[in-house]
Formats: structure tokens, C-alpha cells, sequence
């Protein structure tokens, strides 16, 4: 027997339920909701993905990425990812600050104890650090595995005497180092474009959605018509304040 859109309205409904029941993906539902609420326009949407979509295809697969993709990449997510890149540097830099304060003050520990003949500490090479690290682990598995695998052939660098090791105030400078070095940036074109000032928040959603489409593992594309309703919906823009995503803006990031 045949979909039909209320099969796909009731699909939703009952995703929202489970997603509530189960106490997860809130910005799931807020997209879910808001296609429930403009139901008479999503209607267009849900008639073409019917038409268009081969036999063969459970038109569950685009219901998932037109859930998602709005989900994952609306303006307000894309300011979160700016705010946490923002956050990164700043960690970095703190990093690197207080790595520098501790290499200085191995640096001092380890001048004051071989000018007095004083004995200050039991950790005095980086192999020392490495094998309790591995016995500190919160991760069990870790331990397990480094006593397993790795401890037998670190046993032998350890025959190598200090001078052709790095000091352990070296190797901290080393962290602040790569923490100054460090830059913050995206490893994926979205992303990439979610922290561009110079970009529209709501072209980074057109440009995830659009790639969304074009990974599916079958042939299938909305009309420009259909992606302008479904990303004005899903984001509850107000036609009355000109806000919409114009099906002209869909062709021109499209073509690009």
C-alpha cells in the first residue's frame, strides 16, 4: 500500500513521543514541532518526496536528514560553534601559560636539588611520567593495555641513560609550545563556513542541507520550491518580516 502524507505525519509524531520518552535530541523535536505546526506548507514537501522517490526507497531516509541537518546546523548552533572556537583559544592559551609555569619551576626544582645534593623528587625522566600516567588512567581498558603491549618495549628505552632524553621541564615547554602554535580550526567545509563571519548563517543550513541530499545512497533531489519550504519552516522564519529563504537563494547557492 501507498504513503501518504499523513503516514508521514503521523511518523513524526510518533519520533517526537520517542524522543520525549527517552529524554533526548530536544532539537530534533523543536524542528519536528515546527513542521507539525506548518503542516499545510510542508504538505507540498512530503507530496513531492512521495512522488519523486524511487519505489524501492523508505522515504524514512529523507524524513531523517530533513529532521537532522536543520538540527545540527541552524544559526543558533552555528553560533555555538563560533563561541566554542572562541572558547578553544582561550583555553590554549591557558594551557600555554601555565605549561611555561611549570617548566620553569621543574627548571628551578631540579637546579636547586643538584646545586645543594638535595633529593626533592623520585620522578626525574619522562619515563617515569609515562608509566604512572598509564597506572592513573580512569580508563582501565588503557592500563590494560599499555602494561599488555607497550610496557614490554618501553622497558628497553628505558636502558637509555638521561642525556639522550628531554628534560621534563623541556617536555612541558614542549605542550606550551604547541599550545601557542595551535590554531583553532574546522576540519570540514561547514563547518568551516559556520565560523565565517562573512557568510549567512542560513546559507551554511542551505549548503548542509543540499550535501545531505547529494550523499544519499540512491538519486534523489528536492526542487528548489520544496528545500525553501522546508528550511523556512524548520527554522519558523517570518515571511512577513522578508526573512524567508527564497527559492532563488537555493538555485544561486545550488549552482555555486
Amino acid at each position: 500500500m501507498a504513503s501518504t502524507v499523513k503516514d508521514i505525519e503521523k511518523y513524526l509524531l510518533e519520533e517526537k513521543t520517542s524522543n520525549e520518552e527517552k529524554k533526548i535530541l530536544p532539537s530534533n523535536n523543536k524542528i519536528i514541532d515546527r513542521y507539525l505546526k506548518r503542516s499545510s506548507h510542508m504538505r507540498y514537501v512530503y507530496n513531492e518526496l512521495l512522488q519523486k522517490l524511487p519505489d524501492e526507497v523508505d522515504w524514512r531516509w529523507i524524513m531523517v536528514k530533513m529532521i537532522e541537518v536543520p538540527a545540527e546546523w541552524s544559526p543558533e548552533k552555528n553560533k555555538q560553534v563560533r563561541d566554542r572556537q572562541h572558547q578553544l583559544v582561550d583555553i590554549n592559551r591557558k594551557i600555554a601559560k601555565k605549561a611555561r609555569d611549570l617548566s620553569n619551576l621543574l627548571l628551578a626544582r631540579t637546579q636547586l636539588s643538584n646545586a645543594y645534593a638535595l633529593h626533592s623528587s623520585d620522578d626525574y625522566e619522562i619515563t617515569q611520567w609515562v608509566e604512572r600516567a598509564a597506572e592513573l588512567s580512569q580508563e582501565d581498558h588503557k592500563s590494560y593495555l599499555f602494561k599488555k603491549y607497550l610496557k614490554p618495549e618501553f622497558t628497553k628505552l628505558k636502558s637509555f641513560d638521561l642525556k639522550y632524553w628531554p628534560s621534563l621541564d623541556e617536555l612541558t615547554l614542549a605542550i606550551a609550545v604547541f599550545a601557542e602554535e595551535a590554531n583553532v580550526q574546522a576540519y570540514d567545509e561547514l563547518t568551516l563556513a559556520a565560523l565565517s563571519k562573512r557568510q549567512n548563517a542560513n546559507t551554511t543550513l542551505v549548503r548542509a542541507f543540499l550535501q545531505s541530499m547529494q550523499n544519499l545512497p540512491f538519486d534523489f533531489s528536492y526542487s528548489d520550491e520544496s528545500i525553501s519550504i522546508t528550511l523556512n519552516c524548520a527554522l519558523d522564519l517570518d515571511p512577513e518580516n522578508q526573512q524567508e529563504i527564497s527559492p532563488e537563494a537555493i538555485r544561486e547557492i545550488r549552482c555555486k
